[in-house]
This record gives structure tokens, sequence and C-alpha cells, in this order.
């Protein structure tokens, strides 16, 4: 389990909770500290999680570049399947057993569904779009003239 992060010493004692309180346990969790200012990663290692945890920093600022270092941590540490979540997102108990299921049915990339938490700030407009309630439509994306559908650009999804 890979959880990229980048100053969220207020918030991931919540998200390695969630990781401690999974059904399915049998995993090594590496968190990796995207250079944080806020003391991350003491947190991280004083926080008790009841697992193999690992702490690893990486300087080169992003997410991609945390996960990424983090990914390649695992391999070399002996991982045959990767998982990720992001620092401030709070899985559900069964996640690392779904995961591990998905995996057993051979499979080899895992997505699940977005949900950001909203409870360290109010979301911005933007975001409170991505929250939306799945019973409603999704708008459709227009060009950035208005003009028509967006095309191509930037696909997101949320990593299991």
């Amino acid at each position: 389990m890979v959880v990229p992060a980048y100053n969220e010493a207020p918030g991931i004692t919540a998200t390695l909770r969630a990781l401690a309180a999974q059904t399915d346990r049998d995993f090594s969790l590496v968190v990796v500290d995207n250079d944080s200012t806020d003391g991350t990663a003491d947190v991280v290692r004083s926080c008790g999680f009841p697992g193999d945890l690992h702490v690893v920093h990486e300087t080169r600022k992003g997410t991609g570049a945390a996960a990424d270092t983090g990914m390649r941590y695992a391999i070399a540490h002996g991982a045959t399947h990767l998982a990720r979540t992001d620092a401030d997102c709070l899985p559900e108990p069964d996640w690392t057993a779904r995961v591990r299921a998905a995996f057993g049915d051979g499979l080899q990339l895992i997505a699940g569904r977005l949900r950001p938490r909203t409870d360290e700030a109010p979301l911005p407009p933007l975001r409170r779009g991505a929250a939306r309630p799945s019973s409603e439509p999704p708008k459709r994306p227009r060009s950035s003239d208005g003009s028509g559908p967006a095309t191509g650009g930037p696909a997101t999804s949320a990593p299991m």
C-alpha cells in the first residue's frame, strides 16, 4: 500500500486509522513524505500503525513523483501487487480485501471512485461538483471556448 503525502500532518492520522481498520491487514504500508514542512513524517512514525510501516522521503515535488518512489520502494522490498490511496482519503474497511479479490480474479489494474474528504475544510466550488451524489447525471464537459463538448485532456481516476 503506497500513500504519497505532502503537508498532511493535520489529517493523515484519520487515513492511517482507516488503513489499520481494514478487514484484510496483510499488507505493508509505504508512506512517501513528499518533502513536507509540517512534520507529516513524524506524525506517521508516531501514529502507532499496527502493521508493517515504512516512511520514505521524496524531494521531487508532486504526487506522481511521490507515488512512483513509493511503488519502486515497495517492489524493491518484495511487493508483488501494488495499491495506492491518497493521504486525505478514508478507505472503507473492506477496501484492501476488495483490491486483493480483484487481483485474484486476474485484473491487473484496479481503480475506484474518488470521494474527497470534507472534514478539514469546505470544498471549493470546482471540487463540490466532483463530490456530487452518484444519482445526479454528470455534466458534460465543454471546450474552453464553450462551443461544444471537450475532447482529450487528462483522465482522472482514484487508485484502489
